[in-house]
């Protein structure tokens, strides 16, 4: 599901809607994700799960082409943590695996 796609199940959901009105929901909610982490350093959803932003250290390894040694540098990304009612409703979904 890309982010149209998104957009318009939220206004499904939310009745009668446009999809302009439906996107600036989700860019609100997305928007208080990123402010959230960058302040705080996590974004905690009951149910669905939590943000958490952490610190990948640098390290060393080898480019795949030339196989020359290379350094990655340390960077900071976010790490999602599903809860319990998201990873039960996506096993009830997914019960053929």
């Amino acid at each position: 599901m890309n982010k149209k796609e998104l957009v318009s199940s939220v206004c499904k959901k939310l009745g009668n809607t446009s999809l302009a009105e439906g996107e600036k929901v989700l860019n609100a909610v997305l928007e208080a994700i990123c402010e959230g982490i960058k302040n705080t350093g996590s974004v905690q959803v009951v149910g669905f799960g939590s943000f958490k932003s952490i610190c990948r250290k640098a390290k060393k390894t080898l480019h795949p082409t030339t196989r020359d040694p290379i350094e990655i540098p340390e960077t900071q990304t976010v790490r999602f943590s599903p809860g319990k009612t998201f990873r039960e409703a996506i096993a009830q979904k997914n019960e053929d695996c």
